[in-house]
């Protein structure tokens, strides 16, 4: 794995960039459409494998975007759930994966990447060891060092990008374009996406500024390449309501853009919370889409999420 760090306090000055600046910086991103790009953006979309097959029944929104949005409490395992499609965006093909390159903002400070490595090799072991792994290594079983190397491969096609501000995202998400149309980068996420949220209230509404710059520039990067974004959101709940975890009325804080952009919603929470015996990693998914509305249970295990019957 690459570990990125965002530092662009020298290129910002003390007192960094105005939001009055953002629209002219923009505008710096409207280069002239390359030849990949305009193939990208006009060839047929077609939604990001997560190797969750319940989360696969989704379809993009009218207009191609393939945008999710993992919400729920702590721990209700919305990093171990991004892990999992993180896993399966950087899985070679003839493991069922896209082989694709992975952009990771951990905004948070807490990606672990012995638990992304261990994902990667218990899911390639498994496979080899299923005998998945045959057409991969041209009709052997594969040797320690085969499957090393493959492990080795996946993960070096996960890129983490660490940010400190909503600015300094803005600023990479406009950096990508290049490294987009000359690697095979399929995914980018965020965990959690409303890191930074609360700390430009203080100047911006939710419905201006960076709140707004940022979905239009993930929106941008959408349009001219065939990417999917796969982000977590921590949930706020209206508490006063007496209804069940999964009836309570939720607060929508992010602004409008972002919501709009959104084309399936995955909500976490513990499942059969009720049920005081019940294993503490078992936890229930609730997606809802203009395609798909549907839920399921899912444990977490060394090689990810697994779905119960």
């Amino acid at each position: 794995m690459v570990s990125i760090s965002v530092d662009y306090s020298s290129a910002l000055g003390s007192n960094g960039t105005s939001i009055g600046n953002l629209q002219s910086l923009a505008e710096l991103v409207k280069a002239d459409e390359t030849a990949l790009a305009f193939i990208n953006r006009t060839r047929n979309n077609r939604i990001l494998y997560t190797g969750i097959s319940t989360l696969d029944k989704r379809k993009p929104s009218h207009d191609g975007a393939d945008v999710i949005e993992i919400s729920g409490l702590s721990n209700t395992g919305k990093t171990q759930l991004l892990m999992h499609i993180v896993a399966s965006c950087v899985l070679p093909q003839d493991m069922g994966g896209e082989e694709s390159v992975c952009i990771y903002f951990d905004n948070e400070m807490k990606f672990d990447p012995g638990r992304m490595q261990s994902i990667i090799t218990e899911q390639i072991v498994n496979i080899v060891d299923g005998g998945g792994g045959l057409r991969f290594f041209h009709g052997q079983t594969g040797t320690g060092n085969d499957i090393e190397k493959t492990i080795t491969e996946c993960t070096d096609r996960v890129k983490v990008v660490r940010c400190r501000s909503n600015l300094e995202v803005l600023y990479t998400l406009y950096s990508l374009r290049p490294a987009i149309e000359s690697e095979n980068i399929r995914l980018i996420c965020m965990d959690t996406v409303a890191s930074f949220f609360w700390e430009t209230l203080d100047t911006d509404s939710n419905a201006s500024g960076l709140h707004v710059s940022i979905p239009n520039a993930l929106k941008r990067l959408m349009q001219y390449n065939q990417l999917c974004v796969a982000v977590t959101k921590p949930v706020l709940f209206n508490f006063t309501s007496s209804a069940p975890m999964l009836n309570k009325k939720r607060t929508e804080y992010l602004s409008e853009t972002w919501r709009n952009m959104v084309s399936t919603r995955v909500f976490l929470s513990r499942a059969r919370e009720q049920n005081v015996s019940i294993s503490p990693s078992v936890f229930q998914a609730s997606i809802n889409s203009p395609s798909v509305n549907l839920s399921f249970e899912f444990e977490v295990e060394d090689a990810g999420v697994k779905e119960l019957a």
